[in-house]
């Protein structure tokens, strides 16, 4: 077994220190340390499965929505929604990293039911309820991961909720402008 003390020496010689240079040396690592990732915890890992796959729904269900708005012509609401789902794909994306330092397995291949809803209304009233329970399943999880000391999925989760609270808040000044001015002339302004 090699020592760190004979590579810190090997690299003193390499780079020219004197070998009464004590103050180079460091004592030898313990050999009977664990290779378990500190802090990771099966509950946090279920947790962020659990909004891994809430941001995986959102994906496929703006995705589709983005798409059909595309198609309809109001072509604001597709641009709009399309950033949303990228956004998604970004969250989703830190959580499976997360998840992997944690030595977890992301499940990906399990979503929510997607409602993607059948005229633009309906679909802003399906994404209105979605984000609303991802930010109840985000503050949960930042909850959970302060009482854990897991800081570094804490600040991940409370980076993502702010970004999940903006698309509430967005979601919430379309239905309101909906209920002001009426569905049609609301539409008639998210063309080109």
């Amino acid at each position: 077994m090699i020592k760190a003390s004979d590579v810190l020496h090997k690299m003193q010689q390499a780079n020219g220190v004197r070998e009464d240079s004590s103050y180079f040396l460091t004592p030898d690592f313990p050999t009977d340390r664990s290779l378990e990732n500190p802090v990771k915890n099966e509950e946090i890992l279920s947790k962020l499965n659990d909004i891994l796959r809430d941001e995986l729904t959102a994906i496929h269900q703006y995705m589709v929505q983005a798409e059909i708005c595309a198609n309809w012509k109001y072509n604001k609401l597709h641009d709009a929604i399309e950033t949303y789902a990228r956004q998604e794909m970004v969250h989703a994306q830190k959580i499976i990293e997360r998840m992997i330092f944690l030595d977890g397995m992301p499940e990906v291949g399990v979503l929510n039911p997607i409602d993607v809803g059948t005229d633009i209304e309906s679909q802003f009233r399906n994404d209105f309820s979605s984000e609303s329970d991802a930010i109840r399943t985000y503050n949960s999880g930042v909850a959970l991961a302060a009482s854990l000391g897991d800081n570094g999925t804490r600040e991940l989760l409370e980076s993502n909720l702010k970004e999940e609270e903006g698309h509430f808040d967005w979601l919430q000044a379309q239905l309101t402008q909906i209920d002001q001015m009426g569905i049609q002339n609301y539409l008639a302004e998210q063309g080109n």
